[in-house]
């Protein structure tokens, strides 16, 4: 799934993360947005889906639920940030990128690759020095709201909450786009719709 965009990556190593209270608060996230019952697929949407989506095997796509929107996608970020994760899942940023102050993830390697940070031979590992991080995580988009370019950016998480605060039910997540080229962005808002499922050590 990296090589497909990082043709000259060469993964060193993927942990798998088996943490059973991010799970069951993921899976009752994913049960609810089922039984919301007014989430539409991101083809009746009309927005293709993710890259990684296409990568997959039959095997790994058996496990995700696109009824829901359910994706993998990417998150570059440093080993100790991935660790941190790893134990207590993903904190909303205070401060705001593009598209405004949510969790953002990647379809593309590459994109995420920008962002993640090279371990240090200083490490407790000397395998992985010298190496990227990045994260491939479950996360349930639901219904999507576009935002280009051409549109307000800096607030997007607009959509997705209604004036109290509280998720209005019919935007879930946030997909961002500078430019017809560039690459694809997908946010989201609630801990609860990630969970992070392979730390990757990867040289690129």
């Amino acid at each position: 799934m990296i090589k497909a965009s990082i043709p000259n990556a060469d993964v060193k190593r993927c942990e798998r993360v088996e943490d059973e209270v991010a799970w069951r608060a993921f899976a009752a996230y994913r049960r609810s947005l089922r039984e919301r019952g007014n989430v539409r697929t991101l083809a009746a949407q009309t927005i293709s889906a993710p890259v990684t989506d296409a990568l997959l095997d039959y095997n790994a796509k058996a496990t995700i639920d696109s009824r829901v929107n359910e994706m993998w996608l990417f998150h570059g970020t440093s080993e100790d940030a991935a660790r941190g994760i790893a134990k207590q899942n993903f904190k909303m940023p205070s401060s705001a990128g593009n598209f405004g102050k949510g969790a953002y993830f990647a379809e593309l390697a590459s994109k995420s690759n920008s962002y993640a940070s090279v371990v240090g031979s200083n490490g407790p590992d000397p395998s992985v020095a010298g190496c990227k991080v990045m994260l491939l995580c479950r996360v349930l988009l639901g219904n999507v709201h576009v935002v280009t370019s051409n549109n307000s950016q800096s607030d997007a998480e607009k959509y997705v909450f209604s004036s109290d605060g509280t998720v209005n039910g019919k935007v879930d997540s946030v997909l961002g786009q500078m430019g017809s080229s560039a690459p694809r962005e997908f946010l989201v808002y609630k801990i609860d719709q990630i969970y992070p499922e392979y730390i990757l050590y990867y040289k690129a």
